[in-house]
């Protein structure tokens, strides 16, 4: 009886273990880990031990594996992965309200005032002559447009165009043509209440579309059209403006900054105006009309120029930020558009980029390995010479007696 008791205490206390590791992740991963180095290390530490001795065996055992981490260490040294270092990031160094000749970037100081230009971006739009930016904000969809094709329409209308056809076998110009169709026959097959609801909802749409339209920043403008924005040639000194796309992690970092800082409670407190930055390695410029050769000659120049330069130029950005009108959603419907609230100053997040060192560790992973991998070598070749030499003399001896 005392016998099976202390038997299950025993199974209940390993239980008690295997249960606490099974909730802790890192514990099981290093375990894991550890019988894997012992098992599968140890195995060949063994195997070559029992064959060559307990020294032979080890430093050849140790020198296959730190030759494996060399080989190891290039690869993640060549694609920044593995034992990798810090990633690069945006480092907020100053965060200004409302006035930029006070930075403390002396460059920043540069974009004071662009926020106050005579023009705006959806000015560039309607006048400018870009077919992406005017379809992107300067066209408004119709109210036949927010009308569903039911499928029994859409074959229907199809079989009338195009006789013994599958929509789907249609090319896009003919699939475009039965779609006006179909829209037009789904309209005429509404009821007049259904008509008088879709003309309300477009109503509020059309407003919301062309809120939309004309708030646009000028770095959303440069997502659709940098042409625009070259040919207002507004940004001052040796500043860029950022594309809504480019920007995107800058302003997530400083999206961050600001909320930790106490500047807004929310991000939803305040909109994205426009981002800059300045400095970095030079950007590879190809002209549009680049002929072949000279396109690759472009590439290769500053493929060369990259590796060969060595230092990195100090990389500043500027996300600028404005606080908006403070509006309810009313209930069962979307927050409206955020509008910016003109008495508000504009806040502008100076930002400085961090490299990182992704690639430094492995590439001093690689190096000590090599190192150490050599030193191994070369104990084992002192170590074959010196059998060498007793087996010669060895010889020599047998050969006189």
């Amino acid at each position: 009886m005392t016998a099976l008791t202390g038997l299950l205490t025993s199974a209940a206390s390993n239980a008690s273990v295997l249960a606490a590791i099974e909730f802790r992740p890192q514990i099981a991963g290093v375990l894991t880990v550890l019988i894997g180095v012992i098992v599968l290390m140890g195995s060949i530490w063994l195997i070559l031990s029992t064959n060559s001795g307990i020294r032979i065996g080890t430093l050849l055992s140790l020198a296959g594996f730190f030759g494996w981490m060399f080989i190891m260490g290039v690869f993640w040294w060549i694609y920044g992965i593995g034992y990798a270092g810090s990633a690069p990031v945006w480092v907020t160094g100053d965060i200004n309200r409302g006035d930029l000749q006070s930075a403390g970037l002396e460059e920043a100081r540069q974009l004071a005032g662009v926020e106050d230009l005579s023009f705006t971006a959806y000015d560039l739009v309607i006048n400018g002559d870009n077919d992406e930016a005017i379809a992107e904000y300067a066209t408004m969809a119709s109210l036949r447009d927010t009308v569903e094709i039911p499928d029994v329409i859409r074959d229907e209308t199809t079989q009338a165009l195009y006789p013994n056809q599958l929509f789907e076998n249609l090319d896009r110009e003919d699939q475009d043509r039965v779609t006006i169709a179909a829209r037009e026959a789904a309209w005429d097959a509404l009821t007049p209440e259904r008509k008088a609801s879709l003309e309300e909802d477009f109503a509020a749409f059309a407003a919301d579309r062309q809120l939309r339209n004309e708030t646009v920043t000028f770095s959303e403008v440069a997502s659709v059209a940098t042409e625009l924005i070259d040919e207002a040639n507004f940004v001052p000194g040796d500043w860029r403006l950022l594309s809504a796309a480019q920007a995107g992690e800058a302003q997530a970092q400083a999206s961050s900054d600001l909320l930790d800082n106490g500047f807004f409670g929310a991000a939803s407190e305040f909109k994205f105006l426009d981002a800059y930055d300045r400095g970095g390695k030079p950007k590879r410029d190809i002209a549009p009309d680049a002929g072949w050769i000279e396109e690759h000659w472009e590439r290769a120049k500053h493929k060369i120029s990259s590796i060969i330069n060595f230092r990195h130029p100090v990389h500043h950005a500027v996300v600028q930020v404005q606080a908006v009108v403070d509006a309810e959603p009313l209930p069962g419907e979307a927050p409206p558009r955020p509008v910016v609230d003109e008495n508000e100053p504009v806040i502008s997040v100076i930002m400085t980029r961090d490299l990182g060192n992704v690639r430094f560790p492995p590439f001093m992973i690689a190096l000590g390995s090599l190192i150490i991998f050599l030193v191994l070598c070369y104990l084992l070749h002192v170590r074959d010479a010196d059998v060498a030499e007793r087996r010669k003399a060895f010889e020599a001896e047998k050969a006189r007696v």
